[in-house]
């Protein structure tokens, strides 16, 4: 099943004698890491996820609505004019209080629940052809889930390491299979920058 998702990347090659080109991806912590890097590598496209990054896991509306208003702010200071920040979410929980997505968040960013990660469906619905653009940078803690989306898209992936909120088992259980499944055609680089203090979330 997850082979099926995977496509070989563009460096590789089946010339004998040659090694199969990992692809990147960089760590953070908290939003303050995450706005360094930005800074320093702008997107055109930012997809970033939220559970547990914006409110916690099992966020309801009002939570999450409050959250992205005090994240939003330093975030889009971090971001090109041109760039397009889209929260996607697979949880559909919020459906009912929220109706269907895509929403528009305080800072007037697109919220996607049910996004259906890592297939491009919904996505590739609401950002059309902007979704295999140069730029396109992927946020989130799951491997098998966020990890596997960058690497369909040919984007740069971004790992989201919650060192605050616990994560529940299913949750667990899944990033030890993206540990298995997807990080092997990863390879990890430096941050560009010392992290500085964190963005309250």
């Amino acid at each position: 099943m997850i082979g099926a998702y995977l496509r070989r990347p563009p460096a590789a090659t089946s010339a004998p004698g040659c090694v199969r080109r990992r692809r990147p991806y960089t760590v953070v912590h908290d939003w303050t890491e995450l706005v360094l890097d930005l800074i320093e590598r702008p997107p055109t496209v930012l997809i970033a996820d939220v559970d547990p990054a914006v409110g916690g896991w099992g966020a309801g509306p009002a939570t999450l609505r409050d959250a992205l208003q005090r994240i939003e702010g330093p975030l889009q200071d971090a971001l090109p004019a041109e760039c397009m920040l889209v929260w996607a979410t697979n949880v559909t929980r919020m459906e009912d209080q929220l109706g269907p997505p895509p929403h528009r968040t305080p800072g007037g960013n697109l919220l996607i629940v049910g996004a259906g990660k890592p297939r491009l469906v919904e996505l590739h619905g609401v950002l059309g052809e902007r979704l295999f653009g140069p730029g396109v940078v992927v946020v989130g803690d799951q491997w098998l889930v966020d990890g596997l989306l960058a690497y369909r898209l040919n984007a740069r992936f971004v790992l989201w390491d919650d060192r605050v909120h616990r994560s529940p088992v299913w949750a667990r259980l899944q990033q030890l299979a993206g540990l298995v499944a997807v990080r092997p055609h990863y390879a990890r680089t430096a941050p560009v920058r010392e992290p500085g203090t964190a963005v309250s979330s």
